[in-house]
């Protein structure tokens, strides 16, 4: 996420990755959900939803087999799914996060495809292991949506799994 340089008397330059200035912030924020045994052409849906702040975010995806990983705006839902546990990464005396995150919803309308991206993984028999990850960085206005689709093509049924890294812009 970039890194700050502080000046102190002690050491001239002591660098601190801007993550790392989030967490001493506390507002530092992470969902992680591994998803077992998708089969092959099913998708893993994700909804991302800022309340009243800005959500700045990485979403990481590791697939076990090859992966088309989209994105889309002003998607429609027929329910919203299970709302994922967040953290703080700042352990003791934090505050919640302000962004909701929901898996395993119903879509009507998929809404404007932002990103398509391949992850390579191998197919079939052939794709085994820890094989292929992505990184993608994003920013979200308070009142937003973005769902993120991944569709498993391997060819056989796949593990995946996903980490959204996120802090808020505070007021």
């Amino acid at each position: 996420m970039g890194v700050i340089v502080l000046n102190t008397t002690k050491n001239p330059t002591i660098v601190n990755d801007i993550a790392h200035e989030n967490i001493h912030n506390k507002n530092m924020f992470d969902w992680q959900k591994i998803f077992f045994s998708v089969a092959d052409d099913d998708y893993i849906y994700l909804s991302l939803r800022p309340q009243t702040k800005e959500m700045h975010l990485i979403v990481t995806i590791e697939a076990e087999g090859k992966a088309i990983f989209k994105s889309y705006s002003d998607t429609t839902w027929t329910a919203d799914g299970t709302e994922g546990d967040t953290f703080n990464r700042y352990i003791n005396d934090a505050p919640d996060a302000d962004s909701k995150i929901y898996y395993g919803g119903i879509v009507d309308t998929l809404g404007d495809q932002r990103f398509d991206k391949l992850i390579l993984g191998g197919t079939g028999p052939r794709s085994t292991g820890s094989t292929s990850s992505d990184r993608i960085e994003s920013v979200l206005q308070p009142l937003k949506e973005l769902t993120i689709a991944v569709q498993n093509i391997s060819g056989l049924a796949k593990d995946f799994g996903m980490s959204i890294e996120w802090y808020e812009v505070q007021e």
